[in-house]
């Protein structure tokens, strides 16, 4: 079987076969691409009636808790755009909307739309049948390709739909995904960008830019062969979680008031993320990504042969600082002691 190939965002994606059971993983609206969300365990009926549940409830009462829409899809003028110019590869654009009605708009720009725009697509999806939609549209050959997603979490409930380059169409799901991002075009006219991940934080932590809009994704593994630990803390959509290796210990997860967010976006900014170095020290394998919207920053510490805690002097403790606030975060959902 030919080997994925996967080109950077915004191309068409193309993947192997055996990657089509796993497409409830990927994720979209950002390049880098934001943390993925948590899938439901519930079996395929359950999910259904739960997500059916969640978006009528949120249609007859006009409100919700908790609200993402994620899709990427092509769209029919780009791609007749290209075509004219000659251009073989087709652009996918992405959209992210949250519940407080701010997004993503083609992963650089900030949307901002009205609760009653939201509301409309909730409409529009419930009139669809969107939760009875199957996962997949197209067939699947050797390589496949992935021309259109949808993805709505609401309220405990979530559902992803995904359309191939062949094979049979879903022409609601393409309609669905072209009236969600035609909105969120239009909702990104004029918004903000950010030259620089510290001028992202630094436009979170002024208001310039929603705190929905920061992630966070911070591993940390023991390489102590006797002494096995490793947690993961996520930051996305102003949802904060933990996931660890601990035997029966499931993920928790909390969300983060929006003060709370800019708040730490401003803790990040103050660490001038563009001037560490990629390669720090640690006493543990530790990794930190911190994104808002295009901009970002990936940093890897560990016992590296040749560093010492000194080794990098005040650019180290610039990132040992910027650790105790992620160790924050963490404590926030740490287990209890027994």
């Amino acid at each position: 079987m030919n080997s994925a190939v996967i080109r950077p965002y915004p191309r068409s994606r193309r993947l192997p076969a055996l990657a089509v059971p796993v497409l409830a993983l990927a994720v979209c609206g950002a390049a880098p691409y934001p943390a993925p969300q948590a899938e439901s365990a519930a079996a395929p009926e359950d999910a259904t009636a739960a997500m059916e549940k969640a978006l009528g409830d949120a249609v007859k009462r006009q409100t919700w808790k908790d609200l993402r829409i994620d899709t990427e899809c092509r769209m029919e003028e780009a791609k007749e755009k290209r075509e004219r110019e000659g251009e073989e590869e087709e652009e996918l654009r992405s959209a992210t909307i949250f519940a407080s009605g701010a997004g993503i708009w083609d992963g650089k720009r900030q949307l901002v739309m009205k609760r009653s725009d939201v509301l409309s697509l909730l409409k529009e999806l419930a009139a669809a049948g969107f939760p009875r939609m199957r996962e997949t549209y197209g067939e699947v050959g050797d390589e496949i390709e992935l021309i259109c997603r949808l993805r709505l979490d609401l309220d405990g409930a979530s559902k992803q739909v995904h359309q191939l380059s062949t094979g049979p169409r879903s022409p609601d799901l393409m309609r669905l995904a072209g009236r969600i991002l035609a909105a969120a075009e239009e909702a990104a006219d004029k918004g903000p960008t950010a030259s620089s991940i510290t001028d992202a934080l630094e436009k979170i932590a002024r208001g310039k830019l929603a705190p929905e809009l920061l992630t966070v994704n911070a591993l940390r593994q023991s390489e102590t062969p006797t002494a096995p630990d490793r947690w993961l803390l996520t930051l996305a959509g102003g949802k904060l979680m933990l996931s660890t290796q601990q035997p029966g210990e499931e993920p928790r997860s909390v969300r983060l008031a929006p003060a709370e967010v800019t708040a730490l976006a401003r803790q990040l900014a103050a660490a001038h993320l563009e001037e560490l170095p990629a390669n720090l020290w640690a006493p543990e394998y530790t990794n930190l990504e911190i994104h808002v919207l295009d901009q970002g920053r990936s940093l890897l510490a560990r016992r590296f042969a040749g560093k010492t805690p000194s080794t990098h002097g005040e650019l180290q403790q610039r990132f040992d600082r910027l650790w105790e606030v992620i160790a924050g975060l963490r404590g926030r959902l740490a287990a209890p002691a027994p």
